[in-house]
């Protein structure tokens, strides 16, 4: 293997593992985990389906360094199936950084997405 596909299989790894450590009895480190997450990337499509489930429920962690971090790890991950999620973050949440992260992550990915106005629309319907 060429060190290109090692690198990726490592980043994969970390991110899997990182995705696991976000539910840590541990605060300490579900902390690291969404900061390592959000600083992370990118993921192959294949771990970023597997991982966002987990990142989407931390949203509701009740640290808001955890949902900075995790509105940005979605972002990194680029899925528009996590813009409902991040909209909603957008709207109810009452720390503004979250709100402000969820607001970048949702103008990124839908920047990224090939019908970006499509999503927009079916988004604002909802």
């Amino acid at each position: 293997r060429s060190a290109a596909a090692v690198y990726r299989l490592i980043i994969d790894a970390f991110a899997q593992a990182r995705a696991v450590a976000l539910h840590d009895a541990d605060p300490t480190v579900r902390r690291r985990a969404a900061l390592g997450l959000a600083r992370g990337g990118p993921y192959s499509p294949d771990v970023t389906a597997a991982i966002s489930p987990r990142l989407t429920a931390a949203l509701s962690s009740d640290d808001s360094v955890i949902r900075v971090c995790i509105a940005k790890a979605l972002d990194r991950c680029g899925l528009p199936e996590a813009i409902p999620t991040l909209v909603q973050v957008e709207r109810n949440d009452e720390n503004r950084d979250v709100a402000k992260a969820a607001r970048r992550a949702i103008a990124r990915i839908q920047s990224r997405s090939p019908q970006p106005k499509l999503v927009a629309a079916k988004h604002d319907n909802q």
